[in-house]
């Protein structure tokens, strides 16, 4: 149990040790909680704590989009490339001078498939366009996010 004071229904003061004008409250209970005479309760969240929490929730999702993978035709036919750092590192080395990357075709059978110098560049390109079209998508999801002025609007911001 700790002591607690407060002024208009919400503590202000906390203190391990009884003191005039002070009530109990549960351990948990601290400074900025709201009191009705019978329950101690956290305050809502601020708007912009909400604003922070979604933003955060976007650019996650960003992250995921990002490196989910993506299509490219640069064989022929498209192909679901994957996206993660270390692929993104090999195909912009593969980019350079030719060589084989991993590749699904459109049943999703994955293969390590040769590349020309100029069929990795197409890859690349398109996976540079996929993380462009991504990062833009979260740029417009976070200026929605910084506009929004109530928590109804924070809470259609999804990616």
């Amino acid at each position: 149990m700790v002591y607690v004071k407060v002024d208009l229904g919400v503590v202000v003061q906390k203190s391990c040790a009884p003191e005039a004008g002070f009530i109990e409250a549960p351990d948990y209970v601290c400074c900025g909680y709201l009191y009705d005479g019978v329950n101690f309760t956290a305050p809502p969240p601020t708007l912009a704590k909400v604003k922070i929490d979604q933003s955060t929730l976007i650019s996650a999702s960003a992250q995921t989009a990002i490196i989910g993978g993506f299509a490219s035709a640069a064989l022929g036919a498209s192909n679901t490339y994957p996206s993660t750092l270390v692929d993104q590192q090999n195909i912009n080395a593969v980019a350079l001078v030719g060589g084989s990357l991993w590749c699904a075709d459109a049943t999703g059978k994955w293969s390590f498939m040769p590349h020309t110098k100029a069929q990795a560049a197409s890859v690349q390109a398109d996976m540079v366009a996929h993380i462009q079209t991504q990062q833009a998508k979260n740029a417009t999801k976070q200026a929605a996010l910084a506009a929004a002025t109530t928590e109804a609007d924070v809470a259609k911001v999804i990616w």
